[in-house]
């Protein structure tokens, strides 16, 4: 997910070809980065009103290796 325009900005470039579960957290993380860094990947399902599979799908989608990262992404972008 490293790229010169940050995290948020791959997100929302990609959101268009994520299937509609995927986009959902997407959107949601474009939207409030700084909450979705703090959150868990339980929270993030439930706010985001998709299983908890798929935030891990939504995760190896952008080639993290862990929920984890990707807030330490968010978090750093911040």
């Amino acid at each position: 997910m490293t790229s010169a325009n940050g995290a948020v900005a791959v997100i929302r470039e990609r959101l268009p070809e994520l299937n509609p579960a995927l986009r959902r957290i997407g959107a949601y993380i474009v939207r409030s980065p700084a909450q979705a860094k703090s959150m868990t990947t339980r929270e993030m399902a439930e706010k985001c009103g998709v299983s908890e599979a798929a935030v891990t799908r939504f995760v190896k989608e952008f080639s993290l290796d862990s929920f984890q990262q990707m807030k330490i992404s968010l978090a750093e972008e911040l």
